[in-house]
């Protein structure tokens, strides 16, 4: 890392009043550049940016912001010392509209064409000025949350996961400004999209349990293939990382998209309580019958399936019949249950 740091973080501690999450964090951040903070869900990173930013007091340690001490500074008066700050969550102002929530985040800028510079790196805010911000799509709201925090034209801008729960186009187009803006001021981003995180940063720290447990630099890993945005590609990991510990920081970060896969396929997977009937895709369809004059008719009722499919204690060897005009009438599943799942 540099020697000029413009953030500089000795011995961190911090926490929600007396739970403990953070212990002794050590980071630093230069004057320009990326730095990427990855690690699993619950390792500290939501309130590593929070005590940065002083929405959470400190227990212990410095925070050091060019050279000055701001660790019992207000939120207000460090965001006047140049920090700005997009949270993961409730970024906007979702009551007021988008020229509103410019006109907030301008307040502390003097410069009348500010808001116009933000309207060129986002085009996509000029078109909804008047346009309440909670009905934005989600990426429409991670932009105007990062164009908002601009304009108090920051030297170090924090953004806690600022592409979840955003289309991979627009994924994209945050990437390409966030890069941008990494050679002009301080980026510390955290990220579970690794690719984004190597686009941006150049300095990666893991955290693991409210401790740092890896450092390295992102230079030596090469750039990973465009196409690959929702998945980490684990093969060829020694070719890619050269030393141990930069193998270690991928391995990390693929953990993360690997424990968010199996998450959402636990919770698409319906369990079936004990006793019930298990959910099917079976369609049950009347059987012909035959007309006094010999022609082949159906049924066009429309029955539910719980009034034809036999009781979970009987037998499914005979079929079921209903009444159609007076007369029984055969009905027949297209795709009988398995006598296992009875």
């Amino acid at each position: 890392m540099p020697e000029d740091k413009y953030l500089d973080i000795r011995d961190l501690d911090a926490g929600y009043g007396r739970s403990q999450v953070l212990f002794g964090v050590t980071l630093n951040v230069p004057w320009r550049g990326g730095v990427a903070i990855l690690g699993r869900n619950g390792a500290g990173k939501t309130t590593l940016m929070k005590a940065i930013v002083g929405e959470l007091p400190l227990l212990g340690g410095s925070i050091m912001l060019d050279s000055r001490d701001v660790g019992q500074l207000p939120t207000e008066k460090r965001i006047r010392l140049g920090v700005g700050y997009v949270p993961q969550e409730h970024a906007v102002f979702a009551r007021l509209s988008v020229r509103d929530n410019l006109a907030v985040g301008a307040m502390t800028n003097r410069d009348s064409r500010a808001v116009n510079r933000i309207l060129e790196i986002f085009p996509k805010l000029g078109q909804r000025m008047d346009q309440v911000a909670g009905t934005l799509s989600g990426g429409e709201r991670k932009m105007l949350a990062i164009g908002r925090a601009l304009l108090s034209d920051p030297r170090l801008l924090l953004l806690d996961e600022p592409t979840e729960g955003v289309w991979i186009g627009v994924i994209e187009e945050i990437t390409e400004r966030l890069v941008v803006l990494a050679k002009e001021i301080a980026v510390v981003i955290v990220e579970q999209h690794l690719d984004l995180a190597l686009q941006v940063a150049s300095h990666a720290y893991v955290l693991d349990r409210g401790r740092v447990a890896l450092v390295g630099s992102l230079r030596l890993v090469p750039p990973m293939e465009p196409s690959s945005w929702w998945s980490v590609r684990l093969l060829d990991v020694r070719k890619r990382f050269r030393s141990r510990e930069m193998r270690m920081i991928y391995r990390v970060a693929a953990a993360v998209f690997a424990g968010s896969l199996l998450a959402g396929a636990a919770a698409a997977q319906s369990t079936t309580p004990s006793g019930e009937k298990p959910e099917t895709n079976c369609t049950t369809s009347p059987a012909a019958t035959t007309g006094r004059a010999g022609e082949k008719t159906s049924n066009s009722m429309a029955m539910e399936k719980s009034a034809i499919l036999p009781d979970a204690g009987g037998s499914n060897s005979a079929a079921p019949t209903v009444q159609s005009g007076g007369k029984p009438m055969e009905v027949r599943s297209e795709c009988p249950l398995d006598s296992k799942a009875k």
